[in-house]
């Protein structure tokens, strides 16, 4: 007589939240490697992909994107993964692909290996006189616990660097989601930096209009990155601060730097697209090499007088510290006609 075969699927829904890994992967790999492929079997699912980009996945791992790249690789090695291509994924900074990976069915692989030499065999097969031995672990299959990791690095090497725990992980999640309140707000949600719009959020950073930093944060107790968003937020986003990439910050701290800075922020007038020009090297030599040679004062009443004839006829047009070293002659010479007909109060 033919036996019916009957097919039996559940849609209950009851197997959506949770992870299943084989003891395998757990007894075969590092924390970092153990880490890794979980998050990405979890993003996968059961027959899916996953293709988070390089810099989500290490956040989501609470690790270096140098340490996922070596657990990436560890992975693909050993075909517990397979990187079957790229993405094309909508981002905030527009399309980017991403590595498109496939977790490898290991089921069989973990079945058979756990079989061999009686590991995985119920306790009611195995004989009596092991039962109790001081070699068997409570709830570890038979001789599983005797499995070497793999020793290519210590497994708690940098480990607090890295914050591989549960309130590290959650600290740098709250840290990472108040710098991007910050940062968005005071950049009018442009998330770049004000004077050369540099826009990596990870070198982005506050700062005090003022030059009162240091001062600001001694009087609030305030030590360091993070308690400065907390106040910021705290206090609904007081005014006199912006953002700076860590270089633009960095230079400001040096007097020459901080010379070079206040002289481009007077093209302000002169020029819409000013913040451009304080990244700009040739800009930046062309208002040192002024400055050196006529003074920070009269450079000062150069800048002045442009902005104040630049709406005149026949005035030479002038919108960069560049211009202003090209077109001094011309700018002189206009200043002698207009001097000629009425008393100038910039001196030049």
């Amino acid at each position: 007589m033919k036996k019916d075969k009957f097919r039996i699927v559940d849609e209950s829904g009851d197997k959506k939240y949770f992870t299943i890994i084989p003891n395998y992967i757990l007894n075969h790999s590092t924390l970092w490697d153990r880490e890794v492929y979980i998050q990405m079997k979890r993003i996968a699912g059961e027959g899916g992909t996953c293709w988070a980009s390089r810099k989500t996945l290490a956040i989501q791992c609470g690790m270096s994107e140098r340490r996922l790249d070596k657990s990436l690789r560890y992975l693909t090695e050993h075909k517990w993964i397979e990187r079957i291509g790229k993405k094309e994924v909508i981002t905030k900074g527009g399309i980017q692909e991403v590595n498109e990976y496939k977790i490898s069915d290991l089921w069989n692989t973990n079945n058979s290996f756990y079989q061999e030499k009686n590991k995985g065999v119920a306790q009611e097969t195995i004989p009596k006189q092991q039962r109790g031995s001081t070699d068997e672990v409570k709830g570890v299959a038979h001789g599983a616990y005797k499995e070497e990791l793999r020793e290519e690095e210590p497994i708690i090497s940098n480990a607090g660097a890295l914050r591989v725990n549960p309130r590290g992980n959650y600290m740098k999640e709250r840290k990472d989601i108040s710098k991007k309140e910050i940062v968005s707000h005071y950049s009018n949600g442009e998330n770049k930096c004000a004077l050369c719009g540099f826009a990596d959020l990870d070198y982005l950073e506050i700062d005090h209009l003022d030059k009162s930093g240091s001062k600001h944060r001694k009087e609030n107790n305030l030590s360091g990155g993070v308690a400065t968003y907390r106040w910021l937020i705290r206090n609904n986003y007081p005014q006199g601060f912006r953002v700076l990439c860590r270089k633009c910050n960095n230079n400001q701290s040096s007097v020459a730097g901080l010379k070079v800075n206040d002289f481009l922020d007077l093209f302000k007038e002169l020029n819409p697209s000013y913040e451009r020009i304080f990244s700009n090297k040739t800009q930046r030599s062309a208002l040192e090499r002024l400055i050196s040679k006529y003074g920070e004062e009269k450079v000062k009443g150069m800048i002045q007088f442009a902005v104040t004839i630049k709406n005149e006829q026949y005035a030479p047009t002038i919108t960069t510290p560049y211009e202003l070293e090209k077109k001094l002659g011309q700018l002189i010479m206009f200043y002698n006609k207009q001097k000629s007909k009425k008393s100038m109060v910039v001196k030049i």
